[in-house]
């Protein structure tokens, strides 16, 4: 299990690195679907170190799926948090050491943006 200090470091570092709702709350790892806003948590005990604790987060992330039936407010959030993220691609791209990052957040904007297509071409 990571120390708890390392972990909640970390927590902050993508919630801020990636513009979405991720906390560290009593040994869990809670984040949000920018969409639905439904809460993923995690324990802290799925995981030997703070490297895998994060890629199972990821995993845990990615393979959410929303059941929220789509309405203009969830269309509204995706949009934004699609242009926030892609921001935050820009910016962490140009330290070397935030390329992880930076290519993780890139990856959940074009999801979001792609949501924000298909919604679009439903109405």
């Amino acid at each position: 299990m990571p120390p708890t200090d390392s972990l909640q470091h970390t927590v902050s570092k993508l919630a801020s690195a990636l513009q979405r709702s991720i906390a560290f709350d009593k040994g869990w790892v809670v984040q949000k679907c920018p969409l639905c806003e439904v809460e993923l948590r995690l324990h802290e005990s799925r995981a030997k170190d703070v490297d895998e604790l994060v890629q199972e987060l990821f995993g845990f992330y990615d393979a959410h799926r929303c059941t929220a039936k789509p309405d203009e407010d969830m269309y509204q959030r995706a949009e934004r948090a699609s242009v926030q993220l892609g921001e935050s691609a820009l910016a962490l791209a140009k330290h070397p050491e935030n390329v992880v990052l930076a290519r993780r957040a890139e990856r959940e904007s074009l999801t979001l943006a792609a949501w924000v297509e298909a919604f679009v071409k439903r109405g």
